[in-house]
């Protein structure tokens, strides 16, 4: 019987079902709506108590989100470049 990561590399070898993949769907936006919540409450809070201005967390991750999703693209049209 396989235990642990063994276990783990046999059942990544086989191809997923649809729902599987469903599945593991639902739980990434579960988990993207949990953690876009709890940042949103949390500038709520750090607004009402005049400690940040009005969205400026939410203002910093949009940006932040922007960079990184430059820094994804210019990474994925690299690999493309060499992959040629």
């Amino acid at each position: 019987m396989l235990t642990g990561q063994a276990k783990w590399k046999e059942v990544m070898q086989g191809p997923i079902s649809r729902n599987e993949a469903q599945m593991m769907e639902d739980r990434i936006c579960t988990h993207v709506l949990s953690t876009a919540t709890a940042i949103e409450a949390l500038d709520t809070l750090l607004t009402k108590k005049g400690i940040l201005a009005d969205n400026e967390l939410l203002n910093a991750v949009a940006e932040l989100l922007k960079t990184k999703s430059e820094q994804v693209s210019a990474a994925a049209e690299s690999s493309n470049i060499v992959g040629v």
